[in-house]
Order: structure tokens, then sequence, then C-alpha cells
């Protein structure tokens, strides 16, 4: 178990309130221990473990463990640990192997799907019928609604709508690079109320020459699916910076005497 669930009432029990600081911390330390080992809340023949092993073990030293405590008993070369949660452990390994199980069917169901799939013979060409052209041929039970996907007869939709493929053309590099159609498109159904297209595409171009997006080579423009997850189109960008503008001009006016220059 990767967790250590202590009930309040635990800590109010007599055996805890009765005991000292130092012989709380060591049952604590083996109650910790324990749930790592989900051994049931017993540390199985540790009777011949030097002071060593207990403090790489446990945490705790060998006269810790070995003084008389109710919060700890030992039994032989056993300690058994009180107030260890069996019935978490259980749930745990319910789960686990509940997993497990639920893996192991994906996995053959995957694998028959394969099986299957490999054992179907190929598409047959049908020979074109009269009157068509020699080089009209079908592939066999290929459905005629449309474009389909080969073989299943479903339509093939486009990654964008016209609408957002617009956005996306219009987005500057960095914010495509940093997304991907199928999640602009995600994005957009997502969008709880649904804006007008025009007014998002105008935002957009508020914000491709605001201050920010203009920074560093583009250096913070976001993926286009996440400023629309933002709704960043309801928000009004920092223009650019007459600054910025200035040193922009320079900068191109440099890159022109230079290439002059070359010329």
């Amino acid at each position: 178990m990767n967790w250590l669930n202590i009930p309040v009432s635990q800590v109010r029990a007599p055996e805890y309130a009765g005991a000292e600081p130092v012989q709380r911390a060591t049952w604590l330390n083996l109650l910790v221990h324990c749930c790592d080992q989900e051994n049931g809340g017993l540390i199985s023949g540790c009777g011949g473990w030097k002071c060593r092993r207990w403090q790489q073990t446990c945490l705790v030293t060998l006269d810790e463990v070995k003084e008389d405590s109710e919060l700890w008993t030992w039994e032989g070369d056993d300690v058994r640990v009180m107030f260890y949660p069996t019935d978490k452990e259980a749930e745990v390994r319910a789960k686990r192997e509940a997993g497990a199980a639920g893996g192991r069917s994906s996995g053959r169901a995957r694998r028959a799907r394969k099986k299957a799939n490999e054992a179907q013979p190929p598409e047959v060409l049908q020979a074109p019928r009269e009157g068509e052209p020699p080089n009209s041929f079908e592939r066999k039970g290929k459905e005629e609604k449309g474009i389909g996907i080969e073989g299943k007869g479903k339509e093939v939709r486009p990654a964008l709508p016209e609408s957002l493929g617009k956005l996306w053309s219009l987005c500057p590099a960095k914010g495509r690079e940093r997304s991907a159609k199928k999640k602009v498109a995600t994005a957009w159904r997502n969008l709880k109320p649904q804006p007008e297209i025009e007014a998002v595409t105008e935002a957009l171009k508020q914000w491709i020459a605001s201050d920010e997006w203009t920074r560093e080579n583009g250096r913070f423009v976001p993926a286009l699916d996440r400023w629309l997850r933002d709704r960043k189109f309801d928000i009004e960008p920092e223009p650019q910076s007459d600054h910025r503008k200035e040193k922009q001009a320079a900068e191109f006016a440099e890159d022109l005497d230079m290439n002059t220059l070359q010329l």
C-alpha cells in the first residue's frame, strides 16, 4: 500500500495515549513498514536482526523495538504491530487482482480481434460492368455512400470544419506546433456557451498583434486548443507597445541594410 490511513480513534486509544513519545514514533515506523510490505501487520523472522538491519528496514533501533509496549508485541521471533489496517489491505489486494484480470481479459480480446482480422481474406477486385470504363474497378463490399473508409463504408470527416480551418491557418506557427487539429475541434465543441466564430477570429487577430505574443519570436504563444479552452478570446490582450514597434522597425531596417550590402 502506498498510503497510511490512521483513524482518529487509534490515536485516542489507551495503548497510544499511554505510550512514550519515542514508543509512538517507533510504532509509526513499524506500521509504515508493514503497510509497505502488506504483511498483515506481522514482521516475520525479525528476532535475529541486528540494530543496523532494523535501522535500514524500519528506521528504528534494536533497543527501541525491544522495549515493552502495548503498540507492538513480540511473538517468538516475530513482531505483531497494533492497529494494522487489515481491511484496507484486503481492499487494495482485491482491486489490484480485479485490475490485473481486466487487463488479461482486454489483452485476450485484442489478440482475438487481431487473429480474426488476419484470418479474413483480402478484398476481391470485381471486373467492370458492361458499359463502364476499363479502369473502373470497385472493391467488393465497399458501400457507394459518399467517401468511405476502405471496407467500412463510413463517411470520412475532415479534420477541421472550414471555419475552424481558417482559425487554424491564422494562428501563429508556435500555436499550431503546440496543438493539433483534433484537439482544436474537441476544444471548440466543448465551449459552453459556444461563441461566434467571427468574434473568435477577430480576438485571435488582436492576440497575434499583442505584446505577449510578439515577444521573443512568439515564445509565449500557447497551443491553439488551450487558448480556446481558457476562453482567451473573451479577454482583450495588451497591445504591442510603441517601444517594441520601434525596436522591430529598427531590426527590420537593419536586416534590410544587411541585405543591401550583400547585394
